[in-house]
């Protein structure tokens, strides 16, 4: 798994990930709560 670009969300009680590799298909997509 090659990630070329990382988007990070924020917010108050969860964040999320996304990433996508050169040829714009998501390889990661990832919620993961705040307690």
């Amino acid at each position: 798994m090659t990630l070329d670009v990382l988007g990070i969300n924020l917010a108050e009680s969860a964040f999320q990930l996304h990433g996508v590799n050169a040829a714009d298909r998501v390889v990661l997509k990832r919620r993961v709560a705040c307690d």
